[in-house]
């Protein structure tokens, strides 16, 4: 040893004992010579951690808060506690609690570091992997102020760079978060060399490379991938290395990966690419022999380019022989993504690479269904040039015919006829589009639909027409139109009932009025024996009631077992 201070670290490596409380002897007195003797016998003493006032304790901080080594100097050899301090009363230090483990990263945070400090504290053994309330390490404080002489100096002490703070982060993560702009690369390659866990992820299931992907930081990441950081890892959203840059368009971090071989089918199987429109990211993929076909909620890249109307990368996948009918787990199409979001441009480009224009998804719907409902014109025109099966029915026995008419799209259910569309086609209840625009009040769907010749008498599975309907609802439009079109006015629904008992039944003059004008049987009785008076006395309804009165319509008529309806003598009341 070439001095008294050399042998005094080398005795704080083997023995643990800080280099402060350290007192050597010769010959029963203290030795202080700078200069070792050859063969010359000295005698160690330990000197223990004195106890010392709180002011005391303070003046030590002062020291290491100003940075004055010298006052470091004079405090530490007198065998104090390197560790040992109060709180500061300072906006800087308020974060941290009064122990005696946070010397040196109080030290880091309030002020800029000096070496010479932070080596005086580690050489009397300050605790180099003190956490502060949040977690944080010295080493951290310095990563985070891109400190590369402290990084160096903590790794060479063997600071344990595996500590993570609340956040979950370790060393490494913050040296590949951007927030560590300065020197970098260059804190990634000591802690990297210091075999820092490469694969430590934080609270959000983030590692280091994560991180450095995220913000296209591409020496940090190439540093990683070098010392064979797992690229396939992934975070809590189950995003990994690889499908974060293509979502961030990082793509010089993004061919780094796939040249180290990053899993390519862990991208939701290669349908990230599309989701950023970026035909560079699709084409690296492809190149990389990435599925372009189905992920694992059963969505594809061409699934995700239709849904966004990504034309360019829909395009590219239908050149790589992407399956144009892959259906997701809701049996969607491409085309039937392209038609919601009413893309023309897409739906063209699948319909020149033969989509098949009649799959159907969960609900038994096709796109021609989508497009009718949503006015899309343009690709209803496309669906309908491409032979799309106009007739085909959802799981409710809905046709696109019926759609275009619930959505008061005239012009689409004109194309859609001229087409070859049943216009009298039912649903499950029996209702066609005359029944659905009857119940709506759709005056000007009725008069186009009458005028198409369509059947105006058509039952439901109730036996009601849309007539029937219309007198229920009080659409008195609608009454107009059919009672002028030739509707049926007696026909008598599963109970028995007809137009004018449902317009009696519910108080609707008007209604009443324009079957009565039309000569409506006033006197027809439903399977109760009730006629259109009884129902008007049963609510109530005087005006009803005289309207059908003066009408001529019969008040003695009998109930059941031939008996006088009991009703007959409210009718009288109301009159």
């Amino acid at each position: 040893m070439a001095d008294v201070n050399m042998l005094k670290r080398h005795l704080c490596k083997t023995t643990g004992v800080p280099r402060f409380r350290q007192r050597l002897l010769h010959n029963g007195n203290a030795f202080e010579d700078l200069v070792l003797q050859p063969d010359i016998d000295l005698q160690l003493i330990v000197l223990p951690f004195p106890e010392v006032s709180p002011q005391a304790q303070q003046q030590l901080t002062n020291s290491v808060l100003r940075g004055n080594a010298d006052e470091l100097r004079y405090w530490l050899p007198r065998g104090w506690d390197p560790s040992a301090f109060v709180k500061r009363p300072s906006s800087k230090c308020r974060r941290f609690v009064s122990s005696p483990q946070l010397m040196l990263a109080c030290y880091i945070r309030c002020r800029v570091a000096a070496v010479t400090v932070a080596e005086l504290l580690l050489q009397a053994y300050a605790d180099i992997n003190a956490q502060d309330e949040e977690g944080v390490t010295p080493i951290q404080c310095a990563l985070t102020r891109s400190r590369i002489e402290l990084v160096r100096l903590f790794v060479e002490a063997k600071v344990d760079l595996n500590v993570k703070d609340s956040s979950g982060k370790t060393p490494l993560h913050l040296a590949a978060d951007p927030k560590a702009r300065v020197n970098a690369a260059e804190m990634i390659r000591w802690l990297v060399q210091a075999k820092a866990g490469m694969n430590v992820q934080d609270g959000r299931g983030q590692t280091a490379l994560h991180l450095a992907v995220r913000n296209n930081a591409v020496e940090a990441a190439r540093l990683l991938v070098e010392a064979r950081a797992d690229m396939n890892i992934e975070d809590n959203k189950h995003v990994t290395a690889l499908r974060r840059a293509l979502q961030s368009d990082s793509m010089d971090v993004a061919r780094l990966l796939v040249a180290a071989r990053a899993d390519i089918n862990s991208q939701d199987r290669a349908s990230t690419q599309a989701q950023s429109n970026n035909v560079e990211a699709t084409c690296l993929l492809k190149e990389a022999g990435a599925d372009r076909n189905e992920d694992e909620e059963g969505r594809t890249a061409l699934h995700d380019a239709a849904a966004r109307g990504r034309l360019e990368v829909a395009r590219w996948l239908l050149d790589a022989r992407a399956d144009i009918n892959i259906q997701d787990k809701s049996g969607q199409t491409a085309l039937h993504l392209a038609t919601r979001i009413n893309c023309v441009a897409v739906v063209c480009c699948l319909k020149e690479a033969n989509a098949d224009m009649n799959l159907q998804d969960g609900s038994g719907q096709t796109a021609l269904h989508l497009a009718a409902r949503a006015d899309h014109m343009e690709v209803t025109c496309l669906l309908v040039e491409a032979r799309a099966d106009i007739n085909t029915r959802d799981r409710g026995q809905v046709t696109a015919f019926h759609q275009a008419a619930q959505s008061s799209n005239v012009e689409a259910a004109s194309l859609l006829k001229e087409a070859g569309a049943d216009a009298n086609a039912q649903d499950e209840e029996g209702r066609t589009a005359l029944h659905d625009a009857a119940i709506e009040g759709r005056v000007e769907v009725v008069q186009w639909l009458v005028e198409a010749g369509v059947d105006r008498n058509i039952q439901d599975r109730d036996r009601k027409t849309a007539l029937h309907h219309a007198a229920r609802k009080n659409r008195v439009g609608v009454v107009r139109v059919l009672l002028h079109a030739g509707a049926k006015m007696n026909i008598q629904d599963k109970k028995g009932l007809t137009a004018l008992h449902l317009a009696a039944a519910n108080s609707h003059l008007e209604v009443a009025r324009f079957l009565v004008e039309a000569r409506a049987d006033m006197n027809l009785q439903d399977r109760t024996q009730f006629t259109a008076l009884h129902h008007a006395a049963k609510v109530d309804c005087s005006e009803v009631a005289r309207l059908l009165v003066k009408a001529g319509a019969d008040m003695n008529i009998q109930g059941k077992n031939g008996a006088l309806s009991s009703l007959s003598l409210q009718v009288e009341r109301l009159l």
